[in-house]
């Protein structure tokens, strides 16, 4: 599956733990991305004792920037521009 992919099916992020969740394209499962600006991780997010996310893969990314607010997380890379509502 392609980074490009992934972000076009994100749909609510934790813009303070730069985490997406997505439903895969290809199985519609309910997923998790972690995001950085050199890498994008494949994976699950456990919440116990604290959040945290647990990677099962990972891509390097280069010309990916990412930028979060308390509205959501602003994604750049190849050349489009991704927005991912904050989750309430």
């Amino acid at each position: 599956m392609s980074v490009e992919a992934v972000l076009d099916a994100a749909d609510v992020s934790w813009p303070a733990q730069h985490w997406l969740s997505f439903n895969c394209p290809s199985c519609q499962e309910p997923s998790h991305v972690e995001v950085s600006e050199s890498r994008v991780s494949l994976g699950e997010i456990d919440g116990a004792p604290g959040p945290c996310f647990i990677p099962s893969s990972s891509v390097g990314v280069q010309e990916f920037s990412i930028r979060s607010s308390g509205i959501g997380i602003s994604i750049r890379y190849a050349k489009k521009l991704w927005f991912v509502k904050a989750r309430k």
